[in-house]
């Protein structure tokens, strides 16, 4: 049996789509995921394994863009190349049958249509959290106008410990500190929400599968279910192998995760982190993509600098802040990248008690080490999933998109964490960053809670979600 899959490009879906692929290929399917021939070699090496394929689509030509919207563009130009393959492989002197389903990222729902084209059923994939997913379906109709936004929300289905309010459920972030994303236009709106266009997209798929599992969002993949009236699965966390074999042990990230530029290696990370008392550690990162403005990284600094607490602060280059770090020419830029982002004598007087990481940082290691005990988070759901499995409270500074949800199933669905800030946007404070930080260090419930969420996984990839696919493999197996 092949089953097909097509990501999309950005670094939070590969990933999760790459476990996906070997998950699958250990229950014996056969796999072949399709991307632009430029990204070969990188899902090649990141899917070894002999029932895992990789096709290579070749684009037509185009202009190379920098900003965070290229990923889009090489998304869409995939449309036409991949008809084109589908084509090959439905033809009636094709090598081999075509598969029996192709797997959609839901950020490229345009191949729904295509592989229904070719009478190939399509199965949908979020990579992302399955509860903003599920709300995402139900926010439009509502008329928030007429609601009071303190009011805690009633929807069939959604567990009392989420304590949504309206306000929250129809959340609209503030505007992006970066470049906004175009995922082909919005659906029509609702009240105060743009449906989402993945929403009328995925409508052709034959069944949902979700990045999770039962134990940590069931009620949403049954929302999801009951929403669109298919069958629905979690089949994650879609973390890498390593990350269920080392159990309770420290992960090394140069097994699983190619190394980028970085001041510091791996080994002494490592180090560091030996030379703290467990869970005393505050890990801060905002992902490789996203950023609180300078003026909150000022803030962020004098918070760790006052709250007295080791830690490790990742600070990323490529990341657009708003307003921009600092006026400098470019060459002075290239030199120093991170210009303007860490306060004159920051790191001179934290001295031994603070590790500043500038670039590639080992999360896995981190997270898994035992001198880890807070996380201090914009909530990306692979970073927040890596932090549940290994037992590690979160302080959640969502940014921007499905953060802002993520960041209220931590706190008050799980209980596993606390929010920086209430809703509403404004800029965090030091104050904030000093209470949240004792709170996540101190909170004898939540880390219990956290204590017992890493209990769940100790024994390795999830039992319900083995079961899930399974079940999602029998579905096409009976065909």
């Amino acid at each position: 049996m092949e089953m097909m899959l097509i990501p999309f490009l950005g670094q939070g879906h590969v990933f999760p789509c790459t476990q996906l692929c070997l998950q699958l290929a250990a229950h014996g399917v056969t796999v072949t995921i399709v991307v632009p021939t430029e990204f070969t070699d990188t899902i090649s090496a990141a899917c070894d394994h002999p029932l895992v394929r990789v096709a290579g689509l070749d684009l037509p030509p185009h202009e190379d863009d920098p900003s965070p919207m290229h990923l889009f563009v090489k998304a869409h130009l995939m449309n036409e190349p991949f008809s084109e393959f589908l084509a090959r492989r439905t033809a009636p002197d094709a090598p081999l049958p075509p598969p029996v389903c192709i797997i959609v990222d839901a950020l490229v729902g345009w191949a729904i249509d295509i592989s229904r084209q070719y009478a190939i059923p399509a199965v949908g994939l979020y990579t992302n959290g399955t509860c903003p997913c599920a709300l995402d379906y139900i926010s439009p109709r509502l008329s928030p106008e007429k609601m009071n936004p303190n009011e805690i929300v009633a929807i069939p289905g959604v567990p009392d410990t989420l304590r949504l309010t309206y306000g929250e459920l129809v959340h609209k972030p503030p505007p992006s500190r970066g470049p906004r994303r175009n995922t082909g236009g919005g659906g029509p709106r609702h009240g105060d929400r743009r449906q989402p266009p993945w929403i009328n997209q995925m409508e052709g798929a034959t069944v949902i599968l979700c990045n999770t599992c039962d134990e940590l969002e069931r009620p949403f993949i049954d929302l999801i279910a009951r929403e669109t009236g298919k069958k629905a699965f979690g089949v994650g966390p879609l973390l890498p192998r390593q990350f269920w074999e080392s159990a309770g042990s420290p992960l090394r990230d140069g097994a699983v995760r190619s190394k980028k530029n970085s001041n510091v290696s791996e080994e002494e990370v490592e180090a560091w982190l030996n030379s703290k008392q467990p869970g005393s550690v505050v890990f801060v990162s905002f992902g490789s993509e996203v950023s609180p403005t300078t003026s909150e990284l000022a803030e962020l600094a004098a918070g760790l600098e006052e709250s007295g607490q080791p830690f490790i602060w990742v600070i990323q280059a490529n990341v657009t802040r708003d307003p921009a770090p600092v006026e400098a020419s470019p060459e002075l830029a290239a030199k120093d990248p991170w210009l303007g982002v860490v306060p004159d004598g920051f790191e001179e007087r934290v001295g031994e008690r603070g590790l500043v990481i500038r670039g590639w940082a080992p999360q896995l290691l981190i997270l898994s080490h035992p001198s880890t005990g807070g996380f201090i988070s914009h909530c990306g759901w692979n970073s927040t999933l890596e932090s549940l499995v290994r037992g590690v409270p979160i302080l959640a500074w969502p940014i921007r998109g499905d953060q802002h949800m993520n960041a209220i199933v931590v706190a008050n669905h799980l209980g596993v964490g606390v929010k920086v800030r209430d809703a509403g946007g404004r800029d965090v404070r030091k104050e904030d960053v000093v209470r949240g930080v004792a709170k996540l260090m101190s909170d004898s419930d939540i880390r219990n809670r956290a204590a017992q969420i890493k209990a769940i996984f100790l024994s390795g990839f999830p039992a319900s979600s083995s079961a899930s696919l399974d079940a999602f493999i029998r579905l096409f197996g009976q065909q």
